[in-house]
């Protein structure tokens, strides 16, 4: 489960680790890995390309997996920028295998 990179821009690499880690630790919590995230967002990406009827909703599963994916982002980005004044930076992303860059 270490292969997740964590981008926060202006983050120091020690902000990172510690955002990382409790990224890792918030997945790890809800069983969700980067193998399983990746599986989803594939799956998400695919669910309509063969002609479903476009008011059917997308898969269950793969979008709860998604939203803990999204939280795990905020966790990271909260404890990343701990300290900081203002809003998150534009361009925070929580990638497994650097797949979705």
């Amino acid at each position: 489960m270490d292969a997740i990179k964590l981008t926060v821009p202006g983050a120091t690499p020690t902000q990172l680790q510690a955002g990382l880690a409790a990224a890792l630790a918030f997945l790890r919590d809800r069983g969700v890995t980067p193998e399983v995230a990746f599986g989803a967002h594939a799956e998400l990406e695919t669910w309509d390309d063969q002609g479903i009827d476009e008011s059917s909703e997308p898969p269950a599963g793969p979008t709860a997996v998604m939203q803990i994916w999204d939280q795990a982002l905020k966790v990271a980005i909260a404890v990343a920028c701990a300290g900081r004044e203002g809003d998150p930076p534009h361009g925070c992303k929580l990638v497994p295998f650097d797949a979705w860059e």
